[in-house]
Order: C-alpha cells, then structure tokens, then sequence
C-alpha cells in the first residue's frame, strides 16, 4: 500500500480528507444510535494507526530507492 501512496504522491492532507469522509460516511450510514463518541474513537484510533504504518513503510522505501540510486553512481 506504501508503494502506491508514493507512487500517487499521497501527502499528509489526503489523509485528513478521507479520515472526515471515513467518519462522515459511518456517522451516516450506520444505523441511529450506534455511531457513539467510543466507536468514533476506535475507528479514529485504527485510521490514524494505519495511515502510521503506511508513512512509515513509504519512508523506507522511499530511502531504499535513494540508497539504491547513490549506489549506482
């Protein structure tokens, strides 16, 4: 998933633009009542870990191939 955020040029306030759509969209499509502050929460909570994990592997793949691109010179 890192590679195509790379490859897509990805920046951080794509990010944010899809959490709200994310948010919005459950807020709206789960039945009343369920959408609660704790639910929210956990799915922020997930959202926020995964997008994480993606800038982390994109930041080191994005070092490999400057590595890789030195090594070559």
């Amino acid at each position: 998933m890192a590679s195509t955020h790379l490859k897509k040029h990805v920046v951080e306030e794509h990010y944010d633009v899809v959490k709200y759509c994310l948010m919005k969209t459950l807020e709206e499509g789960l039945p009343q009542g369920m959408w609660t502050k704790d639910m929210k929460g956990a799915w922020v909570e997930a959202y926020e870990a995964l997008v994480l994990a993606i800038q982390v592997e994109g930041a080191s793949q994005l070092r490999q191939q400057k590595y890789e691109a030195y090594a070559k010179k």
